[in-house]
């Protein structure tokens, strides 16, 4: 993951268990290219 990436909209969410800790951590990248 060293390279710069040009996106035109990110989406970040998490999913939290009962006991406060995150279970789940997902990036949707949307019109994403590498550069």
């Amino acid at each position: 993951m060293g390279r710069q990436a040009s996106y035109e909209q990110a989406v970040a969410w998490k999913v939290v268990g009962d006991d406060g800790a995150p279970q789940c951590l997902a990036l949707m990248f949307v019109n994403w290219t590498f550069i």
